[in-house]
């Protein structure tokens, strides 16, 4: 079950990484949906497993939560080749720790965001919106644990995950509209 995505943006290809929950690693995949390896942290408790991933200015940073439980996880950085760097931070500060952003999901162009609406009852949508926060739109409606992830290099479509199936699946829409 994938229960977060984040997405590279270089000249010499891109890579998604999935954070799969059932199997506690993160599978990375190339620009062909080709599965390239998975990797985590093999020194996490047995009792915590990975739940949220992001790719932020070109580092990967893995949290790791205890499902379902109170206080405590773990949040790591990989290189983006899945190479372990280090523990950034542990502990009870750390409550279901799932997400992590240097700032929402921005479009290639820079003038529009992707903000995913939560709701108490974990049917969640996608919006997307003017960086000025005009025009919302919204562009995924109401889905099961909906969880939104990044655009794609080209900016012309969104990639998110939701619960179908009984299962977690990556999905895309395009954008460009």
């Amino acid at each position: 079950m994938y229960t977060g995505l984040a997405i590279t943006s270089k000249p010499s290809g891109n890579f998604l990484y999935a954070a799969d929950n059932t199997n506690n690693v993160i599978d990375m995949y190339d620009g062909n949906f080709t599965l390239v390896k998975s990797f985590g942290d093999p020194n996490i408790p047995s009792n915590f497993s990975v739940f949220g991933v992001q790719d932020i200015n070109g580092l990967v940073y893995v949290a790791y939560a205890v499902p379902n439980v109170g206080a405590g996880g773990f949040i790591d950085l990989f290189t983006e080749n899945g190479t372990f760097v280090k523990t950034l931070v542990q502990g009870l500060q750390l409550n279901q720790a799932w997400g992590m952003a240097a700032a929402p999901p921005w479009s290639r162009d820079g003038r529009r965001v992707a903000v995913t609406q939560f709701q108490a009852n974990e049917s969640n949508s996608i919006w997307l919106t003017a960086v000025d926060g005009s025009g919302a739109e919204e562009v995924v409606p109401v889905k099961p644990i909906l969880r939104g992830g990044p655009f794609s290099p080209d900016g012309r479509s969104l990639l998110y995950t939701y619960r179908k199936d009984g299962s977690f699946q990556v999905f895309s829409i395009d954008v460009t509209n």
